[in-house]
């Protein structure tokens, strides 16, 4: 496991890191319990209707480019920022990916924390051998606070 943050994340996260609390941690569960398997991505599907036969695949591939950006688009999720405390981050992003890596199969993930104005955007995906990961390693390069989780 190895995770990166950019410089404006390192001045958001409190130095004393602690373990999820009951509240983070019951969120983490809900989102597992809310992701399912469509063609080998994990994708979250909270209203639980999504079917694999209705998508089509091959359009949404020219536009996104790979089954990593596919995965890391379908798995948007918006929290509001009281929903995870700072210091609570890390934990709550290793969390999500061992649970997510222990339900499928034990594939290794990757897990971002983005502050957006006001709120916290979630994403994750697998980690594919010939894709490149979602975003680029240079965090800093971004404008908001990022925290990517990457299990090894």
């Amino acid at each position: 496991m190895r995770y990166n943050i950019n410089e404006k994340m390192e001045k958001v996260i409190n130095d004393e890191e602690q373990e999820c609390s009951e509240q983070t941690t019951e969120l983490l569960k809900n989102i597992v319990a809310e992701t399912k398997l469509v063609r080998n991505c994990m994708v979250y599907d909270k209203a639980g209707n999504l079917k694999e036969e209705n998508i089509d695949f091959d359009g949404i591939l020219e536009i996104v480019g790979d089954w990593t950006g596919y995965e890391a688009g379908c798995n948007e999720l918006r929290l509001p920022l009281q929903s995870i405390q700072p210091e609570q981050y890390l934990a709550f992003a290793e969390g999500l990916g061992r649970l997510l890596s222990d339900t499928y199969g034990g594939r290794e993930c990757a897990v971002y924390l983005l502050l957006v104005e006001d709120e916290i955007e979630l994403r994750f995906h697998t980690i594919r051998e010939n894709e490149p990961l979602w975003l680029d390693e240079n965090l800093d390069a971004y404008d908001c606070p990022i925290l990517c989780w990457i299990q090894e």
